[in-house]
């Protein structure tokens, strides 16, 4: 008998390939899955570069398909930016991502389809060995569909840190 029961068996196959250089790489990955109650299709992609000592960029590409034997259907597809700035001997460190990402589902009860931007970017300046400021800000917005209906929302968050070490045990 099979160690699994009902509609949980799958065949998966997935193959990737990476190429490395000295100041940048990239990869790819895809999938495939066949089950006994969807079947999922995926690609994913990222470049990495090394522009300058301690200033990096990264990027991301994400694209996921299913079909269930129910009739649903989904589609997940993302883009995704991210910079970092922290050179060995700045007291400036910045890290900065940008994601774009899609939804949509088709099939059963409901038909939607959502649409999601997110930034986010996070500083820290260590003006000696015992003070910091630490300054975070991030940004969403989200555009969800649902069947005739369309819902909008727009969130942001400011956040600022100041860490004083006291001596090399306490710090506030």
């Amino acid at each position: 008998p099979s160690s699994s029961s009902g509609d949980k068996d799958f065949i998966s196959v997935n193959a990737g390939l990476t190429y490395t250089q000295e100041l940048w790489s990239a990869d790819l990955r895809g999938e495939s899955l066949w089950g006994g109650s969807e079947d999922k299709r995926g690609i994913q992609a990222g470049l990495y570069r090394q522009q300058t000592p301690g200033l990096g960029m990264a990027s991301i590409f994400e694209y996921w398909s299913r079909d269930a034997l129910n009739g649903t259907s989904s589609v997940d597809c993302s883009v995704e930016f991210s910079l970092a700035y922290r050179p060995i001997y700045s007291q400036l460190i910045l890290l900065e991502k940008l994601k774009y990402s899609f939804n949509e589902q088709q099939g059963g009860s409901a038909d939607t389809t959502q649409y999601k931007l997110v930034n986010n970017l996070n500083a820290n300046y260590l003006f000696d060995r015992s003070n910091q400021l630490a300054v975070h800000s991030g940004l969403k917005h989200i555009r969800d569909n649902f069947n005739s209906g369309a819902y909008s929302n727009l969130l942001m968050t400011v956040g600022v840190e100041y860490r004083h070490d006291i001596s090399h045990l306490w710090g506030w």
